[in-house]
Formats: structure tokens, sequence, C-alpha cells
């Protein structure tokens, strides 16, 4: 991934982001009009706080501790499958079911599904047939993360301490531990049910991911 040095780097061009897209948003709303430039902009604000979060210590991983491939992700524009991607890299290029794939921020992709000698298929979170354990928040309420167009969490406990914004990261032994998801969209708690749920928000548009990192030494 990054060396601690390409994560400094990295860490100043995103506090640089948040304040220029500030500066643009408050800009533009005293125009009266920019509407969608400023829905635009508090969206590239969200990903970047969340970015700048998870690369200050929390789950990144150094290139010493992990060895990875990038791969460009093929596109069949209009029809792309959200629940399916292929990849341009194989089994010639070290690829095996069951890694891990990642976006370059380090937000998990999905994993690899199949794999062919110069290509590879990857299982995507928004496949409704993905299901993953993991933490929410500090403090670390346990759930399960089933995959669907809106990733969604289910099994939190009643008594659990969760909230909208809280970071959600794996578990699960299928995927490195502390790897984030993304972050609590909506928190749904029922008046006596026992198990609350939740739905997530990936920082990423799946349809704009066109190179993720494979993680080629796990599993």
């Amino acid at each position: 991934m990054k060396s601690f040095a390409g994560i400094a780097i990295t860490i100043v061009f995103i506090i640089g982001g948040i304040v220029f897209a500030w500066f643009s948003e408050h800009r533009l709303g005293g125009s009266g009009d920019g509407g969608e430039d400023i829905a635009r902009l508090r969206e590239e604000n969200e990903k970047l706080r969340i970015e700048l979060e998870l690369l200050q210590g929390q789950v990144c991983v150094q290139e010493a501790e992990a060895a990875y491939v990038r791969a460009r992700v093929y596109a069949e524009y209009p029809w792309n499958n959200r629940e399916l991607i292929v990849l341009d890299r194989g089994a010639r290029d070290g690829l095996r079911e069951g890694m891990p794939v990642v976006t370059e921020s380090g937000f998990v992709v999905g994993k690899v599904a199949s794999v062919w000698k110069s290509t590879a298929e990857v299982q995507t979170v928004f496949d409704s047939s993905w299901k993953s354990s993991v933490a929410i928040g500090t403090e670390g309420a346990r759930a399960v993360l089933t995959g669907g167009t809106e990733p969604r969490l289910t099994l939190i406990p009643e008594d659990a301490v969760v909230a909208v914004g809280d970071p959600v990261v794996n578990t699960s032994p299928g995927l490195p531990l502390d790897t984030p998801f993304g972050r609590i969209k909506e928190v749904k708690a029922d008046t006596g049910e026992v198990w609350k749920s939740a739905l997530v928000s990936v920082p990423y548009r799946e349809e704009r991911v066109t190179t993720v990192l494979v993680r080629t030494d796990f599993p």
C-alpha cells in the first residue's frame, strides 16, 4: 500500500482537499446558486474526512506488512454488474480465489471469486450473498454486514452504542482484521426488538472504481 512517507504526503493532500472543499462550498453558498456543486463538494469532503481518519493510524496497512497487485477493472458500460467485477490480472500474476480486493484507499471492494490465466472475477460487497462479521465504532459493537445495493448491518445488540458516522471494520477471518468497509449511514431500532440494524455507506462509487489492489499474501 503506502509507505510512512507516502501516508504523510497523502494526509497533507487530503487536508488540503478538505480546506478547499469547505472554502468552495461557502463561496458557492454565498453566490445563491450552484446547489449541485455544493452537494458534490459535501460528498467529496465526507470521503476525504473518512480517508484522513483512517490514514491517521486506525486501519492503515503498511507496505512492509502486506503484498499487493494493482489491477484495472473491466467495464461494460452501461450494463455494469455491481455484484461481480472482472480484473485484468489473473493466475499468472499470482492471484487466487479468496484474496481480498480493496480500493487504493484501503476500503473493502470484495474478494476474488474465480481466477483464469490473465483475468479474475471479484465478488463485491454489493452482492446480496455477501456476509462478513464486523465491529462498529470505538466500542467495537459486533454485527453482521450483509451485501446488497446498499450494504446493511444486522444483529446489532439492542444495548450497543452505535451512531451515524461510526466506522465499520472487518472482524471476519475471510478478510484482514480491521479492514474498513465504510461508515454507518442510518440506524434502525424498533421498540421492543432484541436487535438493531443499520445501513452502511461506502466512501466510493463502484462505477467509478477503475483500479483496485489485490492482497496476494492473504489468506
